[in-house]
């Protein structure tokens, strides 16, 4: 399984998983690799961010959905979490 994000023609890292996925792991990747991706869009004066993520079980869990509201509040951005679980056909990333 790989993590990646995007915005734009900007790509950010390509994260290589392995095994299963749970909050912890999830938030690890999160903070070791979006957070800075993030603090470096900000510092080009890229604005106005949407973190977007499906239903997937490590997005929806308590912890994980605590350190977006933390995270949310400090670098100022929003995360859309309305995606139906497993929608490769509406995932932008998925095209990537």
């Amino acid at each position: 399984m790989v993590w990646g994000c995007f915005i734009g023609n900007k790509l950010g890292l390509i994260v290589s998983i392995e095994g299963s996925i749970n909050a912890d792991k999830y938030i690890s990747i999160l903070h070791d690799n979006f957070i800075s991706y993030l603090d470096a869009l900000i510092a080009n004066e890229i604005t106005r961010i949407t973190f977007q993520q499906d239903n997937a079980r490590a997005h929806t869990y308590k912890k994980t959905q605590a350190f977006f509201q933390v995270t949310t509040a400090e670098h100022g951005f929003i995360v859309m979490n309305d995606w139906p679980l497993y929608s490769p056909d509406m995932n932008l990333i998925e095209n990537l």
